[in-house]
Order: structure tokens, then sequence, then C-alpha cells
């Protein structure tokens, strides 16, 4: 690459740098913006919703290359091809970026690591629904259906 060139390459990223940690999924969400209107050829920025998914924005397969490839010299880094079709959500994709790809921002927790409290034995009587028949079970689940309705 030539030295017009380095200055671009990565150029994104230290912007990113530099931005304070609580505005940077803005700022990553304002930058893939400004890509994208420069590869459609709009003049007026319109502004980008996390919620707005990447094929709506109007963009052909070979405007996601270009766009792709636009990201991978501004982060200095490799991005796959299937990144628009895994992260087809800009909130999504702006998340990705920041924790996965940049390790910019920390993970979010997942769903599944929130402190889950363990299930009460499930018992009716002292019989154990694991030792109940199918139809002893189904009546019990409608009695206490009935119970809570009532309440």
């Amino acid at each position: 690459m030539g030295p017009a060139s380095n200055s671009v390459q990565g150029a994104l990223l230290r912007e990113l740098e530099q931005t304070p940690e609580v505005d940077r999924r803005h700022r990553l969400l304002a930058q893939i913006g400004h890509q994208v209107q420069e590869i459609l050829g709009r003049e007026t920025p319109s502004s980008l919703s996390p919620d707005q998914r990447i094929f709506e924005l109007g963009m052909a397969s070979l405007n996601l290359v270009e766009l792709k490839n636009r990201l991978e010299v501004g982060f200095d880094v490799e991005l796959p091809v299937t990144l628009f079709f895994k992260y087809g959500v800009l909130g999504q994709l702006t998340q990705h970026l920041l924790t996965e790809v940049l390790a910019l921002a920390p993970r979010e927790a997942e769903p599944a690591e929130t402190a889950v409290l363990p299930e009460p034995a499930l018992e009716t009587q002292g019989t154990a629904v694991e030792e109940m028949s199918e139809a002893e079970a189904e009546a019990e689940l409608k009695r206490r259906l009935a119970s809570l309705e009532g309440e």
C-alpha cells in the first residue's frame, strides 16, 4: 500500500479509540452510516437506527462487499464475508464489531449468564412430579392453574 492508503489504514479504529467508551457505539453507527452514504452516492446524510436491517438500506451485494472492504481498511482487520448475514441488524453489527472484532467495549452478559435461581422441586402431596404418570401430572397442573385463576 502506498503512503496515502497508510493514513487511511486503521483511521476508523483510531477515531473510535479516542472516543469516550460511552459514546463508541453511537460513533461506530455514525461511521457505518457515513460509509453507506458514500457507497450509495447520497449527499444528504441520513441517520441510521440500531434497529435498522442492513438489507433495508438499499445496498446491493456489491455495495456490501465495498462496505466490508472499507471497514476492513478503516479498522485494519479482516472481516468474514458472511458478516452482514450473521449480523443483519445495525445494532447487532456495531455490538459485534465493538466487542468481538475491535475489543473496544465489554461484552454484554448473555441471558444465560444472568443469575438463575434453581427451580424448587415440584411436589404434590408428597409425590414428586417426576414420579407421577402423565395423566396425574396433567391433572395436578390443571388443579394448580385453576387455583391461580381463583386468586
